[in-house]
C-alpha cells in the first residue's frame, strides 16, 4: 500500500463534522432549556405563595425527629423571615458554626469564673493573683502542670476550686501557651491567637489565655451531658440560663477576660425552651 502524506490524510477529515445538526445535540439544548425554567419558575411560585410546602421537602429526618411534623416550631408566620420569632440571637453560631457547630477555637465563656466566685464569692475571680510570663515560666514548680521534666510542680490553675483551697482553680489555656515543656503546640496557639492581626509578643497573649476552654461541638447533646467544660450543669436548660446569666455580667465588664461574643448573647428566658428543641434536634442517629 503507497505510503500518504499529512496533507493527504487531513483532506479526508471533515471539519464541519461537528457543525452538522443531530437530533441528539438538538435534545440536549432543548432538556437544558426545559429545566432551567422549571427551576426558575418552581423560585418564583415559593416565593410568591410563601407555601409552608416550601418549608418540608418530604418527610422529617430523624435527625429532626423531636420536631414531629409541627414544622412551626422552628417557622413561624410571625416573623418575615419564616423564623421562630422568638429566639433572634446569633451570637451562638460565632463560635458554634455549622456544619460541625464549633469553631476549633477557645473562648472564655465564665464558666471557670462562676465556679469559683460559688465558693469563694463575687468578685474572687478577678482578685486572682495570676503572673505575667517571665514570673510564671520563672518559677515552673510554683505555677505550672506537672510534666516530664517537672514532676513535682504543683499547678496552682489547673485545679478544681474548693473551699479549703483559696487560689487554686482551673485556668484552660492559661496552662500550655508559652509553656516550655509543651513546645509542639505553641506555633499553633500563635496563630490562633494573634488571629488577623499583627503577631504579638507571648508576654502580650497570655493573659488573653486566662479561663479560655475549647469550643465543644453542639452534636450530640444528648449523649454528652453533664456541661460545660467542668460538667457544672446536668441540662441544656441550665446551660442557657447560665449563659445568659454570664453575657449579661459581661456586659457590665464583670467577666474577667470575657469572650468580647459572650456580650452579645441577647438571650430572654422566652428563648429557652425553643432553642433547647433546636439543640436537641442536632443529636446524632446512633441506631
Amino acid at each position: 500500500m503507497p505510503s500518504r502524506t499529512s496533507k493527504q490524510i487531513a483532506r479526508r477529515i471533515d471539519s464541519t463534522y461537528h457543525a452538522r445538526p443531530h437530533w441528539l445535540r438538538r435534545a440536549r439544548r432543548g432538556l437544558t432549556l426545559l429545566t432551567a425554567i422549571a427551576a426558575l419558575s418552581w423560585v418564583a411560585w415559593a416565593f410568591s405563595t410563601k407555601s409552608e410546602a416550601s418549608l418540608n421537602p418530604g418527610p422529617v429526618s430523624p435527625k429532626h425527629a423531636t420536631f414531629a411534623n409541627d414544622c412551626r416550631r422552628c417557622h413561624t408566620g410571625t416573623d418575615p423571615s419564616g423564623f421562630s420569632k422568638s429566639v433572634t440571637d446569633t451570637a451562638c453560631l460565632t463560635c458554634h458554626t455549622a456544619p460541625d457547630f464549633t469553631d476549633f477555637s477557645f473562648h472564655n465563656t465564665g464558666v471557670a469564673q462562676a465556679e469559683y466566685e460559688a465558693i469563694h464569692g463575687a468578685g474572687a475571680f478577678a482578685k486572682l493573683d495570676i503572673p505575667d510570663l517571665a514570673a510564671r515560666n520563672g518559677d515552673h514548680d510554683g505555677w505550672l502542670p506537672p510534666s516530664g521534666k517537672h514532676p513535682r510542680a504543683r499547678g496552682p490553675f489547673l485545679d478544681i476550686p474548693a473551699a479549703d483551697k483559696p487560689g487554686r482553680t482551673d485556668l484552660g489555656l492559661w496552662n500550655v501557651f508559652a509553656n516550655p515543656d509543651q513546645p509542639v503546640a505553641q506555633p499553633a496557639l500563635r496563630r490562633l491567637l494573634n488571629g488577623e492581626a499583627r503577631p504579638q509578643p507571648d508576654e502580650i497573649l497570655l493573659p488573653r489565655t486566662v479561663a479560655l476552654f475549647k469550643t465543644p461541638s453542639l452534636r450530640g447533646l444528648a449523649f454528652s451531658g453533664p456541661y460545660l467544660h467542668n460538667g457544672s450543669k446536668d441540662t441544656l436548660e441550665e446551660v442557657i440560663e447560665f449563659y445568659i446569666r454570664m453575657s449579661r455580667l459581661a456586659r457590665d465588664g464583670k467577666v474577667r477576660n470575657a469572650a468580647p461574643e459572650l456580650s452579645g448573647i441577647l438571650l430572654k428566658e422566652d428563648d429557652i425552651a425553643p432553642l433547647v428543641a433546636f439543640l436537641r434536634a442536632l443529636n446524632e442517629d446512633y441506631e
